[in-house]
């Protein structure tokens, strides 16, 4: 039986409900404001996985086809509860939420998650299984990220900026692909053209608390390894 569209959206609605009140509550560990309250608040939240479920089963009675999930940047939650402190409770929630999103899940066609930082799979990815991990130095979708050289310089030409190759190259060329080099970081490029201006657009974009962390607190063997990463000695 088709469910009706009021049903559909009252699933909705108190799905997003609860996702504001995680984020609320999120929210407060990162300011470090009642850590120990929010900390069992986060805690009592595990059922917010199975409000998840319940969305998929409404959208599958009415539309009558499984979910495509994309979960986009799954580790930037996670950097903050190493940085704030909050990790088990977290990873307690994160290991709930893949259960129930990409193991048991009937009503999933496909999952993808993406992040930069790479989890053990011993830690949140315990329960699930048969994985396909593609990294940055993978073959496989080589092709399908960032902007190719030609493909800048092209656009360069066309915007009137073909004088500014080679400071284009400087600023924003260094991906790596597979065996693609030269790869462009998209947004940066797409700032320059829209602005004339060449800046660190995508250093705005980012969170870099975790690697603070890491240079205040780490041992002098991984400073000395960031120093030679920032020469470029690496």
């Amino acid at each position: 039986m088709r469910l009706p569209e009021m049903g559909l959206s009252r699933c909705f609605l108190t799905f997003m409900e609860n996702i504001i009140s995680f984020y609320r509550v999120t929210n407060l560990m990162n300011r470090r404001e009642n850590i120990s309250h929010t900390s069992d608040r986060i805690c009592q939240m595990r059922w917010l996985p199975w409000h998840f479920t319940g969305l998929q089963i409404c959208m599958y009675r009415y539309y009558g086809k499984k979910a495509m999930i994309l979960l986009d940047e799954y580790d930037t939650p996670l950097q903050e509860a190493y940085v704030y402190g909050y990790w088990e409770e977290l990873t307690t929630f994160i290991r709930s939420l893949f259960n129930c999103t990409f193991k048991t899940n009937p009503y999933l066609e496909r999952g993808l998650m993406t992040g930069i930082t790479r989890v053990s799979k011993e830690s949140i990815f315990s329960d699930l299984n048969n994985l396909e991990v593609v990294t940055t130095t993978s073959e496989k979708y080589a092709s399908s990220f960032g902007f190719t050289e030609k493909e800048v310089f092209r656009a360069l030409e066309l915007m009137g900026k073909a004088d500014q190759k080679e400071e284009v190259k400087l600023w924003y060329d260094g991906f790596t692909f597979g065996k693609h080099t030269d790869i462009y970081n998209p947004w940066s490029i797409i700032k320059f053209l829209d602005t004339g201006e060449l800046n660190t657009y995508w250093a705005s974009t980012s969170e870099n608390s975790l690697v603070s962390k890491l240079i205040r607190e780490g041992s002098p063997q991984l400073k000395m390894d960031f120093e030679d990463l920032l020469e470029g000695r690496l």
